[in-house]
């Protein structure tokens, strides 16, 4: 996931992840989908609309290292980030509200099945190897 904005990847352009929403056979999905498109440079602090729920920055997870890129889209998830609310709220608080209402969408939770679904798209320039300006 999200390859080609990891710098070790720099042979892939753009990464499409679709991701699966709702239960298969009891087993939840949720995840967002989104299309990214690598970049020389460090992908800035992102907007909570243009990222994942949750993420305060875009780095490695296992090194900290800085992905390289940019976000074309993202699918919403099934609430928006607690930080558009109140953007006082720390990382920590976020998640733990985002970690309850993930498990209200739980076959037997109160919001049972209630993900969101969405279709995303961008526009990709891959008819050359020249980036576009």
């Amino acid at each position: 996931m999200l390859g080609s904005i990891q710098p070790k990847y720099r042979n892939l352009r753009y990464n499409v992840c679709a991701m699966q929403t709702g239960a298969l056979y009891e087993i939840p999905f949720d995840g967002q989908s989104s299309i990214t498109a690598q970049r020389d440079e460090p992908l800035p602090k992102p907007a909570p609309n243009r990222t994942f729920v949750g993420v305060d920055e875009h780095v490695n997870p296992t090194t900290g290292e800085a992905l390289l890129g940019e976000f074309l889209a993202v699918a919403p998830w099934v609430m928006e980030d607690p930080v558009v609310d109140n953007p006082l709220l720390s990382l920590q608080e976020r998640r733990k509200r985002l970690a309850e209402r993930s498990v209200d969408l739980l076959p037997k939770g109160r919001k049972a099945n209630q993900y969101r679904e969405a279709a995303i798209w961008a526009d990709l320039y891959v008819h050359s190897a020249q980036r576009p300006e």
